[in-house]
């Protein structure tokens, strides 16, 4: 096991790969296999956006929106149009949320393979503006589920680690998988059940924070979007903000790059902010509460409450912004 610690709290954990996962994986690798296994059902519900942010809503808010022509049906030309609509109905973030459309599986995994070849020599932040498809779709336990998924996926209950992987038999909340190409982004948030979270195909870059680093992050406590960070990580002012830079500077933190054949632990209540490094297919489970449930609850709910942060000192201010110009400095290219 490799873990990566915060603290004395329990820290995200990456599993090295089984036998059977490894095997999963060489499946997978193959796009003929991936749509013969996902296409049993007729159509899936694809999140569509102009740009690289995919934010979890909330299903009953959504529907509302689309009523209210928040989201209309046909989607937005661009982010910024959309932007214009949401943010006079007190939508804090700038990225407002994708639009789903009904699609086959294979036009889903085809269409993003041609979208990702089109944004390949884009800069990155044309790159990041572009449509981007994101497909999120549950399914059920081994031998029982619409798709392959169900009997090729039994990392999580192999009777050596399901004890490990599903610690609460009473409380198991089922198999989520989700396919997502380059660069698409799921924004900062956190889950109240522990979840283990399974690569099965590309790599995805995972930036952790305990419960308590929440105030630093501006969480949105209300509407569709609550549980979320109000700060767009992608977006190089608004980290420049000389508030925002320094309450991160102070916040604990963890990153890791979870690899196919890899499974990573997030415990109850730990912020994650996920950037997929390519095509990938990810699933997941959750089970159960973490032992510390109720101390982390605590941090959270500082959050969900709107309750601000201290504001940060001069020389808390001026420290993160020196380390913010230096790595910024490490990232550019020397003159010719």
């Amino acid at each position: 096991m490799k873990a990566a610690s915060c603290r004395e709290r329990p820290a995200p954990v990456t599993a090295d790969p089984h036998p059977a996962q490894d095997s999963a994986v060489k499946k997978w690798k193959d796009d003929e296999y991936v749509i013969k296994s996902m296409s049993k059902r007729t159509s899936y519900m694809v999140n569509t956006a102009h740009n690289g942010h995919f934010m979890f809503y909330q299903n009953g808010a959504m529907r509302t929106e689309i009523r209210g022509k928040l989201r209309p049906q046909e989607g937005y030309s661009t982010s910024k149009e959309a932007g214009k609509a949401f943010r006079p109905s007190g939508y804090t973030f700038d990225h407002p949320p994708p639009v789903p459309v009904p699609m086959p599986f294979r036009e889903f995994w085809e269409r993003s393979a041609a979208l990702e070849a089109e944004a390949m020599p884009k800069s990155p932040m044309e790159a990041a503006e572009s449509q981007h498809l994101y497909l999120s779709t549950g399914d059920s336990w081994r031998g029982k589920g619409e798709t392959m998924l169900a009997n090729d996926i039994q990392v999580f209950v192999q009777p050596e680690t399901r004890a490990f992987f599903l610690p609460d038999e009473t409380d198991i909340r089922g198999q989520h998988c989700r396919f997502g190409m380059r660069g698409v982004v799921a924004e900062q948030h956190w889950d109240g059940h522990r979840n283990s979270i399974y690569m099965l195909r590309g790599a995805k870059r995972y930036v952790l924070n305990p419960p308590h680093a929440c105030t630093a992050m501006q969480i949105m406590h209300s509407g569709p979007s609550r549980r979320h960070a109000g700060i767009d990580f992608s977006d190089p002012d608004a980290l420049a903000d000389p508030d925002t830079a320094a309450l991160l500077a102070s916040a604990d933190t963890v990153e890791t790059v979870l690899r196919e054949g890899e499974v990573l632990y997030v415990p109850s209540f730990w912020l994650h902010y996920i950037v997929s490094l390519g095509r990938s297919i990810q699933c997941n489970t959750r089970s159960g509460i973490s032992p510390i449930y109720a101390e982390d609850a605590t941090s959270i709910e500082m959050c969900e409450t709107g309750q601000q942060p201290k504001a940060p000192t001069d020389a808390e201010r001026a420290a993160a912004k020196e380390q913010l110009e230096r790595a910024i400095d490490e990232f550019r290219l020397p003159v010719a």
